[in-house]
């Protein structure tokens, strides 16, 4: 708690704390989870140190966050990543309230319109997913996930051309985006990939 005391006057060093804190996590998880696979290589027993810092660590950057936001409830970057997060866990809930509060202090962030678009597909909201999508495009016109999201959302509504641009634009910024749309998009046989 000792960080958190010096860092409580400001939410700007809360968020670069948890900012350095993720990248510290993602080093001690990568040698701990190199550990764990040794050990079973060597027929010894995992000793599960890899899930042991990831909740070790994953209990200290909410704990950046949260106290971030509440030094300042609109502070859009500590809003975001912590959407971000919620929507990696599937906490989809969370990640709508958190994304849409970052979106209302600061309506220019692309990437949060992008994963809020990803979190309202999952929770079959299209419409609005849609809206995000090309809200994140307004932004960002080279964003190849959003194009790639909202190409997804068109072709399920039945929009096959609108949705084989957008998918095709995607390509051309990403061309790792060909094998992804495949994976995806095998419900639609009739677009060619």
């Amino acid at each position: 708690m000792g960080l958190l005391n010096f860092f409580s006057k400001s939410p700007d060093k809360l968020f670069l704390a948890a900012q350095d804190t993720v990248r510290k996590s993602h080093q001690a998880f990568r040698k701990a989870n190199n550990r764990d696979v040794e050990r079973l290589r060597m027929g010894m027993p995992s000793r599960g140190e890899s899930e042991a810092l990831r909740i070790k660590f994953k209990k200290k950057i909410n704990q950046y966050l949260n106290t971030a936001i509440q030094l300042d409830p609109t502070f859009a970057p500590a809003l975001f990543a912590k959407g971000e997060i919620a929507l990696g866990e599937g906490n989809l809930d969370e990640a709508i309230s958190c994304l849409e509060k970052a979106l209302e202090s600061d309506p220019g962030l692309a990437d949060a319109h992008y994963c809020l678009g990803k979190a309202l597909e999952r929770k079959k909201i299209y419409e609005k997913s849609l809206f995000h999508f090309g809200k994140a495009l307004e932004i960002n016109l080279n964003d190849a996930e959003a194009l790639m999201g909202k190409a997804c959302i068109l072709l399920r509504d039945g929009r096959e051309q609108e949705g084989r641009e957008c998918s095709n634009k995607a390509k051309a910024l990403d061309p790792s985006f060909t094998k992804t749309m495949r994976v995806k998009m095998n419900r639609w046989p009739s677009l060619k990939i």
